[in-house]
């Protein structure tokens, strides 16, 4: 009885101990796996095939569910005097690797460059293009060209925003980012505000938006203005994009009776163009939240047979 006892004892010694070290060695395979971080490569912009538009684009390698992020692939424009459009943007899905490129953009000549964005929840790293790329259209076809060494200024930030990745992501795990909208680009009439998601510490930058409606703001404030501050005569608003006035524009059109306004507008792809005379009765012309249509004040005053070229 006493050995039975000894042999169950033991058998079960062994048992325990091999489950024990089948945990472990799951344990271990896991945290291997969890080490394993995305990797970016070939990030960059290309025509696309039919030479009408570009897109960005890049490969990738352990990006799983286990990865414990999202990723994001962006393609931006550099605007005159340094500031950055985003213009399109795709998530990456997962896979052990993979290739990916965003939606074709009909393009404008320009400087363009990509980037991919990895979330982790507490921090975001921003890996760009190494550089920028050139787009020139040559007989209605997109030609698009890596900016390489010797090609001037351009080139030279293109280098220093490379660098600059490299000490993002050295200081990334460090820095306890403080995560905050900051002005990027100000508010046109014809192009609305840009702001970055920036890091107030270190400066990271994870991502781009645009704040709707703000380029209609700045239409409503300049042709209340011009309107207030003309003198005696005709003001000229001339838009391709808005269709309507709000309450300080007409109080500024109540306000300056003396002042004619010649309106130049676009409606489905047709200029109109509708005078509203000096002294033209314009009260009751706002709907309830002080609105009036372009299309209405055509109504009430009339077309003008010739549109402004």
């Amino acid at each position: 009885m006493k050995k039975k006892g000894m042999k169950k004892r033991m058998l079960a010694m062994v048992l325990s101990i091999g489950i024990m070290g089948m945990i472990a060695a799951g344990f271990t395979a896991q945290v291997a796996q969890a080490a394993l971080q995305p990797a970016i490569s070939d990030l960059g912009v290309s025509e696309s095939g039919d030479g009408q538009g570009i897109a960005a684009y890049c490969s990738y390698q352990n990006y799983t569910e286990q990865s414990g992020c999202e990723m994001t692939l962006y393609l931006y424009r550099k605007e005159e005097g340094g500031q950055i459009s985003i213009l399109l943007r795709r998530k990456i899905p997962y896979a052990s690797s993979g290739n990916i490129s965003t939606d074709v953009f009909k393009a404008q000549e320009g400087i363009y460059f990509a980037s991919v964005g990895t979330n982790y929840g507490s921090e975001v790293m921003q890996t760009y293009s190494r550089s920028y790329y050139r787009v020139k259209i040559e007989n209605g076809k997109v030609e698009v060209t890596e900016i390489t060494e010797g090609t001037g200024d351009v080139n030279a930030d293109s280098q220093n925003k490379g660098s600059k990745t490299d000490k993002e992501k050295a200081k990334g795990t460090a820095c306890p980012h403080n995560w905050t909208y900051e002005l990027e680009r100000q508010a046109t009439a014809k192009q609305d505000s840009l702001l970055a998601y920036q890091c107030t510490i270190c400066g990271d930058v994870t991502d781009y938006m645009e704040v709707p409606n703000s380029a209609y703001g700045v239409f409503l404030k300049e042709a209340a203005e011009k309107i207030q501050n003309a003198g005696t005569g005709e003001v000229v608003i001339d838009t391709d994009r808005w269709m309507s006035f709000d309450s300080a524009v007409l109080k500024a059109l109540a306000c300056r009776r003396d002042v004619a306004v010649s309106l130049y507008y676009q409606y489905q792809g047709k200029r109109h163009h509708v005078r509203i005379p000096a002294g033209g009765d314009v009260s009751g012309l706002g709907d309830e939240n002080g609105y009036c249509g372009f299309l209405y004040l055509t109504q009430v005053f009339g077309e003008e047979e010739q549109a402004k070229e």
